[in-house]
Parts: structure tokens; C-alpha cells; sequence
């Protein structure tokens, strides 16, 4: 029943970090300088579960990122899931308390989710030519997600229901 829980936190600080990204980007107008929050959660939540619990939270991350944005849902699911796939194996030979390693992944996963995102978008629309220019404009938010994480890491472990979901001991 703890873990049900926990998810279901998780499930509700995902969409709500997905709600306040959203909100950033327009009512803000921090636009493409508006990090990725919910990647953000979702590596600081890989890097205190057990190895098992890998793929059903990048899951319910998934599921819970698509409930609140206007991509299409698989797309956003399967690239949370690459990305929670990635960040399981850097957790694994790298220690993710170490800041540089922590904001270089938090970073690259923001900014190879969105471009996830652009050639899901481009195929969905048939819109090729435009690529090379919104990938750039990627850049800020990978930058931004990696200052995030940088800075507010011991924010995001101490959320409520985070906490329950760490590492099982033997």
C-alpha cells in the first residue's frame, strides 16, 4: 500500500510540475528558457529507487506528463520512458549526488526529449524542413533544466511521497 502510494504521488507532483511548466512558458513568457520540470522529477526520483523500480515509475511519469500537455501521449511516453531508461543506467556506473553529473544528465535528457519531441511533431505534421531550427531552439532548455537541477536537487528529494519510494535494502 506505501508503494501505490508513492506513485500515485509521484504521478501527482509529475502533472503538477507539467502544469507549472506549461504555465511558465506562457503566462511567464519565459518560453524556451522554461526548464523541463517533470524530467527534472523524474531523474530525481530515479536516483533514490531500486534498480527494479526503474521502468514503472518512468511509466507513471509518462503517463502522468501526457495527462497535462498537448503532444501526442505516446510520443511523450516513449521518450519518458528512454529517458528513464538512460537515467536508470547512468545511475548505475555514476553516482547521481555528484552535481556536475546530475545537471549534464538532467540537461541532455531536457534537450533530447524535446528533439524527441520535434521529430514526433515533424512526422505527426509532415513538417521537415524546420528541424535544425527548433532543435536550437532546445539549447536554452536543456540549460535551464541543468541550472535546475544544479539547484534545486535537495528540494525535489524531499518531496512528499519520494521519500517512501527509496532504495530497499537486503
Amino acid at each position: 500500500m506505501k508503494r501505490v502510494v508513492a506513485y500515485t504521488l509521484l504521478a501527482v507532483w509529475i502533472g503538477l510540475a507539467t502544469v507549472l511548466q506549461a504555465f511558465a512558458v506562457e503566462g511567464l513568457d519565459l518560453g524556451v528558457w522554461t526548464p523541463d520540470l517533470p524530467l527534472f522529477l523524474l531523474v530525481a526520483a530515479l536516483a533514490q529507487l531500486h534498480k527494479s523500480d526503474a521502468v514503472r515509475v518512468a511509466v507513471v511519469a509518462g503517463l502522468a506528463r501526457a495527462t497535462f500537455t498537448v503532444e501526442p501521449p505516446f510520443g511523450v511516453l516513449a521518450g519518458t520512458l528512454a529517458v528513464g531508461l538512460v537515467a536508470d543506467g547512468v545511475r548505475r556506473v555514476a553516482e547521481l549526488s555528484r552535481p556536475m553529473t546530475r545537471a549534464v544528465l538532467v540537461g541532455g535528457s531536457a534537450f533530447f526529449f524535446g528533439l524527441w519531441l520535434v521529430l514526433v511533431d515533424a512526422v505527426r505534421c509532415g513538417v521537415a524542413g524546420e528541424l535544425l531550427g527548433r532543435a536550437v531552439s532546445l539549447v536554452p532548455t536543456a540549460l535551464a533544466s541543468a541550472l535546475l537541477a544544479l539547484v534545486a536537487w535537495p528540494l525535489a528529494r524531499a518531496l512528499p511521497g519520494l521519500r517512501s519510494m527509496e532504495r530497499r535494502a537486503f
